[in-house]
């Protein structure tokens, strides 16, 4: 199911991949609880899809081949197969014994009978073991050939689910928010610096402009009273022939009576 899926095309085909899945009923339940721990990034340059937990959390033998792992009876067949065979020595052992005590000195046929008997089950006894002990040993061999083909498969999953959710760890995170941190205070302290160099030039500029406008008021101010005084004096000079010319005439008036 994963054989098409890369690291392009995770977050389109996420759903479809959640419903091929469900189909099993085992495995499915095993995806949506690690469908359920995936992070998407949606930044504009890296959308993709991370994992918080890594995927030999859920993807394991454990819960993958849990009939060969954790079987007890598949655990026990070597000790049950070394178990019959060294019974099967003990009953052969026995049988042949039982007979020795019907040994009659007498009877040298009968002697030899007891002894090849006895030789029998001996063969008996330990061919017994030797097959138990054999079939153990092989038995182990497949049983341990076939978890290590299992677990490598399971390795081979876990590799492949981990290649394609990248892991999203809390550390990383955390550097990640420090480093924005960081590089904040440090853009901070130039705005800072930038907005106290803006001030100080406003201020200067504020300054240089409420001396110049001042200036201007005064040097306005000075005209205008320039203008008024020379007004002034211009109209009390005019007043002053005025009264001046009255005064000749009356005198003149006066002369001329």
């Amino acid at each position: 199911m994963l054989k098409n899926i890369n690291s392009n095309n995770l977050i389109q085909k996420r759903e479809q991949l959640k419903q091929d899945m469900m189909k099993n009923k085992e495995c499915g339940d095993l995806w949506n609880e690690f469908d359920e721990s995936l992070v998407q990034s949606n930044y504009a340059e890296n959308k993709t899809l991370y994992n918080t937990i890594d995927a030999a959390y859920f993807f394991n033998a454990s819960n993958l081949a849990k009939g060969i792992t954790e079987n007890r009876f598949i655990a026990a067949m070597p000790g049950i197969l070394t178990a019959i065979g060294v019974l099967g020595t003990f009953a052969g052992l026995t049988l042949g014994l039982g007979g020795v005590g019907s040994i009659d000195n007498s009877s040298t046929q009968h002697l030899k009978a007891v002894i090849a008997n006895m030789i029998h089950a001996a063969s008996i006894a330990f061919t017994t073991s030797f097959w138990g002990v054999l079939f153990s040993v092989i038995f182990n061999a497949f049983e341990k050939c076939v978890e290590g083909k299992m677990q490598k498969r399971i390795s081979k999953l876990q590799n492949r689910i981990d290649y394609l959710f990248p892991r999203l760890t809390p550390e990383e995170k955390l550097t990640e928010i420090a480093n924005y941190s960081k590089s904040g205070d440090e853009t901070i302290k130039g705005l800072a610096e930038q907005i106290g160099n803006r001030m100080q030039e406003a201020t200067i500029q504020m300054k240089n402009d409420i001396i110049e406008g001042i200036t201007q008021a005064i040097g306005k101010i000075e005209n205008t009273l320039t203008s008024a005084i020379n007004e002034i004096g211009r109209s009390k000079k005019e007043t002053s022939n005025e009264i001046l010319s009255s005064i000749k005439s009356l005198l003149e008036g006066f002369t001329d009576g």
